[in-house]
């Protein structure tokens, strides 16, 4: 099975990756970045192992952490990373606008 990132994830985890380089070190931005490779091969070959939270999204979307992050997924082939957002933030808050727009690549999966 394949994978897929929304341009909305891309962009998250450039930044994510970006932000941990500037204050920890390339090195650790490095070191992040394969936690997030390791875990986006775990769910490929997994994409049930996710926890569904469907009083967030209201679908039967998937989350799972990398470190600090929660990684917003679609487990239908191909797996589709739909967003990545620090585990700290409330995700009811940091999820409000994502669901219900025609753009699944922009905000997040369709309808």
């Amino acid at each position: 099975m394949t994978y897929r990132l929304t341009e909305r994830a891309e962009a998250e985890l450039e930044g994510i990756l970006d932000f941990i380089a500037s204050r920890d070190g390339e090195a650790r931005a490095a070191a992040i970045l394969d936690a997030f490779a390791s875990a986006v091969d775990l769910l490929v070959a997994n994409p049930l192992a996710g926890r569904v939270r469907t009083n967030l999204t209201g679908a039967e979307l998937r989350w799972w952490t990398v470190h600090r992050w929660m990684v917003l997924y679609d487990p239908a082939p191909p797996l589709t990373i739909l967003h990545v957002v620090h585990g700290a933030r409330s995700l009811d808050r940091a999820i409000t606008g994502w669901f219900g727009s025609v753009d699944d690549d922009q905000t997040g999966p369709p309808n």
